[in-house]
This record gives structure tokens, C-alpha cells and sequence, in this order.
């Protein structure tokens, strides 16, 4: 009885390396953007002159025939006589920049503002790639800053 207990586990242990092991992929910021982006952001700040610095970056899934931002706008904050505060485009659009055969773009631009005036950026995500069975397509991503106010 040991020996055909043993067998089985021997042949048990046989068929189990037999199969595929399957591994999840851990995602830091949970579940990835599309098939396209893996990341995309804009980050805004104070520079010196009431400067407001821009910086956008995007990773995409693999290697990229075209990454980066399509273009992008500036918008002030502007407070109604009802009190209500509303968004207008004060720049742009601003045509973007892009990187080619990569998998990342990041740049950075700065906006001459009015120092106590409250400014956000909203900018356009572009993405072209070439999948592994040929073929090929684009996607576009939208994103907003919160406000900031410059000194």
C-alpha cells in the first residue's frame, strides 16, 4: 500500500510540472491605462516671475511608433458677480510634443502668469503603435490639473 501511495504522489508530482505556471502581472497603480497608455500626467508648480512650470509625461505599453502630447491649453479661473467661478482658455491650444519608436515622452513648459491668479492645464494624450500580429492603431487620453495659484 506505501509503495502505490508513493507512486501515485511520484506520478502526481510528474503531471504537475507538466503544466504551465501562470503568473499576475503586479500593476503598481492597479489596472493599467488602455492597451495603448500605461501612464499619463501633468504635473504644474510655481516658478520664479510668476511662472507657472508644465510638466507632462506618458509611458506607454511597449514600444511606441509615436508617444507624447497631441497639444494642450491654459485655463484661468475667473470669478462671476453671482460669486460662481467659471474656466476660460487663455492658451492654446499649444501644439504638444511627441517622441517616436520609444515607449516614454516627457517635456516640460512654462506660462508667464499673473501673480494671485488661479490657473489649471488640460492637455491631449496621443499614442500610436504597431502591434506584435501587425497591426496598428491610435488612441487619445484627456487629462486636468487642479488648480494653482501663482505667485
Amino acid at each position: 500500500m506505501k509503495k502505490m501511495m508513493s507512486l501515485v504522489l511520484v506520478l502526481c508530482l510528474l503531471v504537475g510540472m507538466t503544466c504551465p505556471a501562470f503568473a499576475a502581472m503586479n500593476n503598481p497603480d492597479g489596472i493599467q491605462a488602455s492597451e495603448y497608455f500605461a501612464s499619463y500626467t501633468i504635473a504644474i508648480s510655481n516658478n520664479s516671475g510668476h511662472r507657472m512650470h508644465i510638466t507632462f509625461s506618458t509611458t506607454g505599453v511597449g514600444v511606441c511608433d509615436e508617444i507624447g502630447v497631441a497639444s494642450y491649453t491654459v485655463d484661468k479661473q475667473f470669478a462671476l458677480e453671482d460669486g460662481s467661478k467659471i474656466w476660460s482658455t487663455v492658451a492654446g491650444p499649444v501644439a504638444g510634443q511627441t517622441s517616436h519608436n520609444t515607449s516614454f515622452c516627457t517635456f516640460g513648459a512654462n506660462f508667464q502668469g499673473i501673480a494671485g491668479e488661479t490657473y489649471r492645464v488640460r492637455a491631449t494624450f496621443y499614442c500610436a503603435k504597431t502591434f506584435p500580429d501587425g497591426t496598428s492603431g491610435a488612441e487619445f487620453k484627456y487629462s486636468t490639473t487642479g488648480p494653482l495659484t501663482i505667485n
